[in-house]
């Protein structure tokens, strides 16, 4: 399952938490670049993608137990 959220709400998310080495050191533009490169092959390797914007948690869990069903 992909959950799927916005460039720039995980940058807001990650941002915040020093436990990502990769992204220590970056810019805001390097590490939305890294995410937008990377979305296709996780998009590729799920079988559920479930989009986040807008959304409440109750929403999405109950998306994904609906798809897994």
């Amino acid at each position: 399952v992909l959950i799927k959220t916005p460039a720039p709400e995980v940058l807001k998310r990650v941002k915040r938490r020093h436990t990502r080495p990769q992204l220590e050191g970056k810019s805001d533009e390097e590490i939305i670049e890294m995410i937008k490169e990377r979305e296709m092959i996780y998009e590729n390797a799920a079988d559920i993608v479930v989009e986040t914007k807008g959304r409440m948690r109750e929403e999405i869990a109950y998306e994904i137990m609906e798809q897994m069903a």
